[in-house]
């Protein structure tokens, strides 16, 4: 008799112990749920701000060189002999005042061979919104080419 209440006694004490392995494995899966949300919610305003500053910054002048510095645009072909080209400060006013103006010409450039950096410069040249996902960016240029 005594043998069968140590085993009865045995075995509830391993029956609480499953409950509490159990009970603690939903208390980490809860845990790693909240955190992933948290890192969701994290990422979600990091891309909020981040599309803030870009639309900031596309809004903003920018500020002009000091004189007698030639600025190198960064989507520039490379020139002969592997130098970038740099345009000179008419050419770079006239572009300049299409931006602001909203008439700036959309280049005739393929835009599905284009990277997601691509795109996005190209729609910044255009005075386009650059945020978004490359299927957005590629629609709107192809609009503001039509």
């Amino acid at each position: 008799v005594a043998e069968v209440k140590a085993v009865a006694e045995e075995n509830q004490a391993v029956a609480e112990v499953k409950a509490v392995a159990e009970e603690n494995q939903a208390v980490a899966e809860v845990k790693a749920v909240e955190q992933t949300e948290e890192a969701v919610e994290a990422k979600e305003e990091v891309a909020a701000a981040q599309e803030k500053v870009e639309e900031k910054a596309a809004v903003e002048p920018q500020e002009e060189a000091p004189a007698g510095s030639a600025e190198v645009p960064v989507d520039a072909e490379p020139a002969a002999g592997g130098q970038k080209r740099a345009l000179d400060e008419e050419e770079e006013d006239a572009q300049a005042n299409k931006r602001l103006k909203g008439d700036a010409e959309p280049a005739a450039v393929d835009v599905d061979a284009m990277s997601h950096r691509q795109l996005q410069k190209e729609c910044k040249r255009l005075g386009l919104k650059a945020s978004g996902k490359s299927e957005d960016l590629r629609s709107r240029l192809l609009e503001a080419a039509a």
